[in-house]
């Protein structure tokens, strides 16, 4: 019958819940959305998801330590400003952020402020390749992402090198592992089922309602643009707002597919005609469908065919391989598929106008 369930634990009440819904969005961020899609396909719940754990970016984040005497840098904003460094410029931009004391016990935590207190963050953003993985190891969460792979980390590195030699005072950095506060990817977003999780509407490729709106789905880091100075410094914290809005939105949108197919020889239209009563039956039972004309052009012998749905993801659901493989099967051709925003639909019949 279609919807989706969920099994959570009641933290207040003690308790493990059942939530069901006809539509289900995941936005538990990078690391928790990948990890609740691995797990659940691990435990038989979800089926297929090819390219799901791939394309896992950091963002390019690369944290320097640049040592700093005259002031305690935990005192006052958590940020100074962004900056590109001379000489620099197409390396990304850097964030001058005040020093963070880490989690440590509260008899540690003096000691601690006064250790970060003495220098300031230098924080790298720039595109990395984002060709890391996360995975799933007998019930526990592994995700691998080598620098190495990314030019944007080398040319981070030496404009932090570039900074040690103007100031005289050495920054210190990273150079093997990464941290990150911008995951990305391991459910991106692409029209091809084998290289990506969702497709142009956030729904998962051959879930129908099932969603996917946060930073997961992005197909590579969207802070910088190594290639163009007008990108550079875009903040994420939109981004990843618009996919949150974007998604639930597009997936209520009406939704107009254009079907058409040339037969591989003349049929006339009373065979056609046949053809397309037998199949009524299976339209008129169809969820979501709203509406769909059948048309044939017995001169050209092309066949035409409109459908309108509720949404694109009901749309693209509908139109899988399975479909596309019956159809060449009974019409012996392959059909060319159109999708379009559907905005409005005047019915002079129902005496009534529809917007999406």
């Amino acid at each position: 019958g279609g919807g989706w369930t969920v099994e959570a634990r009641d933290l207040r009440g003690g308790r493990n819940v059942t939530l069901a819904a006809p539509k289900l969005a995941v936005c538990a961020g990078t690391m928790n959305t990948n990890a609740l899609l691995l797990s659940s396909r691990d435990t038989g719940g979800l089926t297929g998801l090819a390219a799901l754990g791939k394309g896992l970016g950091a963002n390019g984040d690369l944290i320097g330590k640049w040592p700093v005497e005259e002031r305690d840098t935990t005192i006052g904003p958590p940020s100074f400003g962004r900056v590109k460094i001379r000489g620099h410029e197409d390396s990304g931009y850097v964030i001058l952020a005040g020093g963070e004391p880490p989690p440590v016990p509260r008899f540690l935590y003096n000691g601690a402020r006064r250790k970060a207190g003495r220098f300031v963050d230098l924080v790298a953003m720039s595109q990395d390749a984002a060709d890391g993985r996360i995975w799933c190891d007998k019930g526990r969460i592994r995700f691998a992402f080598d620098l190495r792979g990314s030019t944007s980390y080398a040319e981070a590195m030496r404009a932090m090198d570039a900074v040690s030699e103007a100031s005289g005072r050495p920054v210190a950095y990273p150079n093997t592992e990464v941290f990150t506060a911008h995951p990305a990817g391991g459910c991106r977003i692409s029209d091809d089922r084998n290289e990506g999780v969702v497709d142009g509407g956030g729904q998962v490729h051959d879930h129908p309602g099932l969603f996917i709106a946060d930073a997961s789905v992005f197909p590579q880091p969207w802070a910088c643009s190594r290639r163009s100075a007008s990108q550079l410094g875009r903040r994420t914290s939109p981004t990843v707002s618009f996919a949150a809005i974007d998604t639930p939105e597009r997936s209520k949108a009406m939704h107009t597919v254009l079907v058409k197919y040339v037969l591989p020889g003349p049929v006339p239209r009373d065979k056609m005609m046949e053809g397309f009563k037998e199949v009524e039956g299976r339209f008129r039972a169809t969820p979501k469908l709203i509406r769909k004309y059948f048309s044939y052009d017995e001169s050209e012998h092309t066949g035409h065919s409109v459908y309108l749905w509720e949404s694109e993801a009901d749309a693209r659901a509908f139109f899988n391989d399975q479909f596309v493989a019956g159809f060449k099967a009974k019409f012996g051709a392959v059909p060319e598929l159109f999708y379009v925003d559907t905005l409005m639909v005047v019915d002079n019949e129902a005496e009534k106008t529809t917007t999406s």
